[in-house]
Parts: C-alpha cells; sequence; structure tokens
C-alpha cells in the first residue's frame, strides 16, 4: 500500500517517477521537465528583475549608516547597533540576501559626513532630509507626528501657531526641522546637539517647548524619568523614515523599494509597538510580580530610582566633560569641537563662520591688588554680559585664563565686525564689583578657502595683539 502523504506536502520522489513516465511516453520534452519548476518556494523573496540579482551578486555587502543617538528608532547599545530601523534592516536582509555592514559613528553629523563623502552606500534618513539634492530617497516606510513636548501643567497646544512666544528647542541638522524652520523662520529657535539635551533644556526651563518624533519623546521622557515633562499637542508635520541611497546606485534603490513594500503592516505594527513600549513600559508594569506585590513593588521602586540618578549622573557628566567649572561656558576642549564641525560645514556647503578672541584688559592687576575670589567674580560677570548678547545658535568658551573665544556660526565680516564692537561697548558700560568698569579687546577672524583651523585662530591672536597694542578696549579683524 503505498506511503500516505499529509495533504499540503510534497513527495518529491512521486513527481521524479512521474516525469520520468512521462517523457518516455514523449508527453513532456526535456525543456520542460524542471522538477523545480513545479514545486514552489516560499523564501520571503520579493519579485526581483534578472539585472537587480545580478547587482546584488556583486553587491553583496551594503555600507550603511545611521544616527547613533536616536532610539527607539535606532542607536548602539554596547556597540551593537538596534531599534526600529534595525528591525526593518533584518526583513530587507531577509527578503533581497543583501547583507548590510552598521558603521557606528560619534554623531548623526557624522554619518552624515561618512554618506556625503561616499564612505557608506546608504543612510538612514527622513524624506525631509537636506542631502535630497545628493542622495536618492526610497520611498518611506514609516511615518510618525512630530509633536510637542512641554512641561506637564502647559495646556494643551494645536499648532506651532500657539508656541510663537516660546523658546523652542530644535535638534541640530534633523531633517524635518529644517522644513519647520522654512515655514516658521521668526521662531525663537534654541538648538541642541540632541534629544537628550533638548528634553533637559525643557525640564530645566532653558528652552519652553521641544519638538520631536513621537516615539523617540515618549520613549526620552521614560527612559530618563523625567516626570515633569508631557506631550501637549501635536503639530502637522511627519517624521517620515526612509533610507537615503548613492546617486550612483539606482539599482539598489529600486531592490530596497520593492522590499519596503514586501513589508507586512503588521509586522511594522509589532515592530513599533514592541519599541515604543515594552523598552520602557517594564519599570512601571509590575504585573509579573502581582501575587508578591507590595515587597517587589519597593525593590522596583529602588532599581528604578536609581537607573533615574545614573541617568541624570550620565548627563551631567557630559556636561562637566565640556564645560568650564568657573564660568559654566564650554571649554577649551569642547570650542574645538565646534571649530572642527564647522570647518566640514563651510568646506562641504560654503557655510561661512568667524571666531572672535576676546582679552579682558589689564586682568592680572584685578588678581594681584584685589585676589583672586574677586577676580573668579568678575570672570563670571564679564561671562554674562557677553552670553546676553550673542545670539543661541553662537558657541562661547574659555580658551585660558581671561581669553574667551566666539565661534560664530554663518555669519560675514560685516556681522562680525558689528558683534565684536557691540560686545566692547557692552563691557565698557558695565558694572564690576569693586573695581567698577574695566574694558575687553577683540581680535576677530573668519573661514577662507585657504586656511585651516589654525590659520583661522592665528589670524584671531594676531589681530588681539594688535588691539592690545593699539592701547586695548578695541576691536581688530584679520582674515
Amino acid at each position: 500500500m503505498p506511503k500516505n502523504i499529509p495533504i499540503g506536502e510534497i513527495d518529491k520522489r512521486r513527481f521524479e517517477r512521474i516525469i520520468t513516465l512521462y517523457e518516455e511516453l514523449g508527453i513532456l520534452s526535456e525543456t520542460n521537465s524542471n522538477l523545480e519548476s513545479f514545486i514552489y518556494h516560499d523564501k520571503n523573496e520579493i519579485n526581483l528583475s534578472l539585472k537587480e540579482i545580478e547587482w546584488i551578486k556583486k553587491n553583496k555587502t551594503i555600507y550603511f549608516a545611521g544616527n547613533p543617538n536616536w532610539l527607539p528608532y535606532e542607536g548602539f547599545e554596547d556597540g551593537k547597533y538596534v531599534g526600529i530601523v534595525n528591525e526593518h534592516l533584518k526583513l530587507i536582509e531577509q527578503y533581497t540576501s543583501l547583507q548590510f555592514l552598521k558603521l557606528e559613528s560619534s554623531t548623526w553629523s557624522e554619518s552624515l559626513n561618512f554618506a556625503i563623502d561616499k564612505n557608506v552606500d546608504m543612510l538612514s534618513e527622513t524624506t525631509s532630509s537636506l542631502l535630497k539634492d545628493k542622495m536618492s530617497f526610497t520611498k518611506s516606510y514609516l511615518s510618525s507626528p512630530v509633536v510637542m513636548v512641554m512641561n506637564k501643567n502647559a495646556s494643551y497646544q494645536n499648532s506651532l501657531e500657539d508656541i510663537q512666544d516660546k523658546k523652542i528647542a530644535v535638534m541640530k541638522d534633523y531633517g524635518y526641522i529644517s522644513e519647520i524652520k522654512k515655514d516658521y523662520p521668526n521662531l525663537n529657535y534654541h538648538v541642541v546637539e540632541n534629544l537628550q539635551e533638548g528634553l533637559l533644556s525643557v525640564e530645566s526651563g532653558q528652552a519652553d517647548v521641544l519638538l520631536s518624533a513621537l516615539p523617540q519623546g515618549s520613549f526620552w521622557i521614560n527612559k530618563l524619568g523625567l516626570q515633569n515633562l508631557r506631550i501637549v499637542g501635536k503639530t502637522k508635520y511627519q517624521a517620515s523614515l526612509a533610507f537615503a541611497i548613492r546617486s550612483d546606485y539606482p539599482e539598489l534603490l529600486e531592490i530596497l523599494n520593492k522590499a519596503i513594500s514586501r513589508i507586512p503592516k503588521n509586522k511594522q505594527q509589532e515592530i513599533l509597538e514592541h519599541w515604543s513600549e515594552s523598552k520602557y513600559i517594564e519599570k512601571t508594569d509590575y504585573k509579573l510580580l502581582w501575587i508578591l506585590f507590595t515587597i517587589s513593588s519597593i525593590i522596583i521602586a529602588l532599581l528604578v530610582f536609581r537607573h533615574r540618578t545614573l541617568s541624570k549622573y550620565n548627563v551631567e557628566l557630559t556636561y562637566l566633560s565640556q564645560t568650564d567649572n568657573l564660568t559654566k561656558t564650554y571649554n577649551r576642549m569642547k570650542i574645538n569641537q565646534v571649530l572642527d564641525e564647522q570647518m566640514k560645514l563651510f568646506k562641504r556647503y560654503g557655510e561661512s563662520f568667524g571666531v572672535i578672541l576676546i582679552d579682558i584688559d589689564y586682568f592680572k592687576k584685578v588678581n594681584d591688588e584685589f585676589g583672586h575670589d574677586l577676580g573668579d567674580i568678575v570672570l563670571i560677570e564679564f561671562v554674562k554680559q557677553l552670553q546676553d548678547n550673542i545670539r543661541d545658535v553662537d558657541y562661547l568658551g574659555r580658551w585660558g585664563g581671561e581669553e574667551f573665544l566666539l565661534v560664530c556660526p554663518k555669519m560675514n565680516e560685516v556681522g562680525l565686525r558689528k558683534l565684536s564692537e557691540k560686545l566692547r561697548k557692552k563691557i565698557e558700560v558695565a558694572f564690576f564689583p569693586k573695581i567698577h568698569k574695566m574694558t575687553a579687546s577683540f581680535g576677530v577672524s573668519m573661514s577662507k578657502d585657504t586656511h585651516t583651523i589654525k590659520d583661522i585662530i592665528k589670524n584671531a591672536d594676531i589681530a588681539l595683539y594688535r588691539a592690545k597694542h593699539e592701547g586695548r578696549n578695541r576691536v581688530y579683524f584679520k582674515v
């Protein structure tokens, strides 16, 4: 008696015998006797053209970079790339047999540079990116609204028109932020390096509101334990995730678009729910320990407190590592990082920037006659006068002793001269404890095609020397 076969399964040997018999009877030609063509293989594959299949064979490994600090969308934890974007990349690998090699960067700006310099083939981006004229973009595979985060006591906000009088924290180099700035150029923007800094600036009162994609804002409010913050409304803007592809890789663009179309909606929802909820709900969901609720709640509360404390300490350590202890301005190491970033922007996009080297006149006499304690008070008041009269986008740092360096992005020679003279006059009329009046000298320089950072600083130093040599309390400019 023949072997029974469950419904839905195929015995390959039986098909081989049938094909042999049909060939002997002349019913089936040899050209049509390929057994594999009769059997369907479900390998989660997509319908690729022969040209695309050949391209994949020649370009099996795709070099990829993303935002290292953009969870729950993407980020690195213990050197491992994780997040919503990574889950989508895993699915695309299944559908296409491509392999994505994820390069870890230290900042989003560094990832952008990787892509622009073609050190990577593919970048995680949003459809409103500034790179659209330099790279090709896939269709969007996930969209989330851009929301407003404020103090928990703030009322509901319907749109950006409702916060026109507020100081708005926005992340540097984020695509959807550029779109918002284009539509609302006159809002009071406060640029921050990352979302964590933005949330903390709202909590501390340095900013009134933060604009963020919904999943990211919710994730970090809970992860950092910021109980005083909440989402108070959403805008009309969307953070629509896509992939930016090298413009000379049109085949990869088509392959990815086909793979994105293949991803089931329920699978995307599963990914989104996992990263939007389970990553932090475990800190407040004690259902698994319901029987021992009283004891376990105390333990968990202590663990949560410890986690939040460590998180805040990590933020504080970052702050301390780049801040001058006395004046609370940036330290020299941070200013050097800023200069490096501005030089890269200048070389790539032609965005000029300037530096103003400021030295307090006769400051040594203050320390000699009144002591270092009063000298410290004078330095703090001097910095306050500077900070009250510069833009939010400017970077002020202590360069050494009584010298301060001001980095001014997107400013030309006329603007630098006006700002320097304004600061000089403000210092001249300001009141300082015990010594009452004091002045400062200013050396100004700016970016130029042939200049390095060292050249720009040297020119500012030469200009400062001339200002002091000519009698102090004046501004000199050297390019």
